[in-house]
């Protein structure tokens, strides 16, 4: 008894971490502007066609897509951690406009304007991957930027009509399970 509960649990816990180190894939793009060519900001179709036929393929490259990113191809060459574990969305407005907005990858702590807002941090536990808004201002730049951080897969963008990597990773995780079950019965 106790061997089955020990081996699934050795079982759950690869798994776990093979879809950890699979890291986290987001949609990339950016505007400079709020305009009706805003791809970025308003083509959900798009960005939402480009994941379903990810994921349709079942395939695990994105380099096929445009405006899909492996975010875990990206590593400190110090620490050999992955750079990026979260996906963002970015917004900067300036005189009531907005002039960027953005789609990426991001570690929690840099972003593409460099406005010293200090609360803009998730190490500093300012910034929640949650998908909530949480903006600043710097009054040197006369700027607001306002960022969004998530932390699965595409989620900072549209979803798909049905997400079936989400049925595959279950259906992996179960078979995955089973196998170590059975070969540690094999060892006892």
């Amino acid at each position: 008894m106790w061997c089955n509960v020990f081996a699934f649990s050795c079982g759950a816990i690869l798994v776990m971490c093979i879809s950890q180190c699979a890291g986290i894939r987001c949609f990339q793009c950016s505007d400079s502007g709020d305009d009706e060519n805003a791809d970025c900001l308003r083509g959900v179709r798009g960005l939402s066609g480009q994941r379903a036929d990810f994921e349709r393929q079942n395939t695990t490259k994105t380099s096929k897509f445009p405006h899909l990113k492996e975010c875990s191809h990206y590593f400190d060459r110090v620490t050999g951690r992955p750079l990026y574990q979260f996906c963002k969305i970015e917004m900067i407005y300036s005189a009531g406009s907005l002039n960027a907005y953005i789609r990426d990858c991001s570690n929690g702590e840099d972003f593409s304007a460099d406005l010293n807002l200090t609360r803009l941090s998730y190490q500093k536990n300012y910034l929640r991957p949650d998908n909530q808004s949480t903006c600043g201002y710097s009054h040197r730049h006369l700027a607001n930027i306002c960022v969004q951080l998530c932390d699965t897969d595409f989620c900072n963008g549209p979803t798909a009509g049905q997400n079936l990597l989400h049925g595959h990773q279950t259906l992996i995780f179960l078979i995955t399970a089973v196998a170590v079950n059975v070969f540690f019965m094999k060892l006892i």
